[in-house]
Order: C-alpha cells, then structure tokens, then sequence
C-alpha cells in the first residue's frame, strides 16, 4: 500500500458460494449481503506490507466426499 510504513497491514475478507441447482449460499464468515453491518462482518487478515495499490488473489479450492465409502479429496491452488 503507497504511503504507509507499517510492516504489516489488515484486509478484510469474505468467500462465498451459490450453488446454481438450488440457490443455496455457503460463506465465510456466515454473513448476508442482506444485512446492515455486512463489510463490517468480515474476516480480518494481518498481511506482511507490500508496495502496491491492489492486491489481487484467485484462490481455488475443490473438496469431495465419498459417503458411502467415507472418503475425501482435496486439491488446491494460490496465485
């Protein structure tokens, strides 16, 4: 971030899903967009300072899980 000295600095954030077939919303922090204090509710991450005016991140996560056989995968990537 311009301007600042700090070696550290806070971002908010927020991950949410809508599934297509049903409409239904899973969110980190469990939060509505529906509600007053809806930014205010977000996570709070402490960063190590870096030097530009945005910060863009496209994570990507997948997790399956086998119930009959009771079984899970997991994969995922940061960048």
């Amino acid at each position: 971030m311009r301007g600042a000295d700090a070696p550290t600095r806070d971002i908010a954030v927020h991950f949410s899903r809508t599934l297509g077939a049903t409409g239904e919303q899973v969110a980190y922090p469990a939060v509505s967009p529906e509600r007053a204090r809806f930014v205010s509710a977000f996570e709070r991450v402490n960063l190590a300072q870096y030097r530009k005016a945005l910060l863009h991140v496209w994570p990507y996560a997948t997790v399956t899980h086998d119930c009959l056989e009771g079984d899970h995968r997991h994969k995922g990537v940061y960048g």
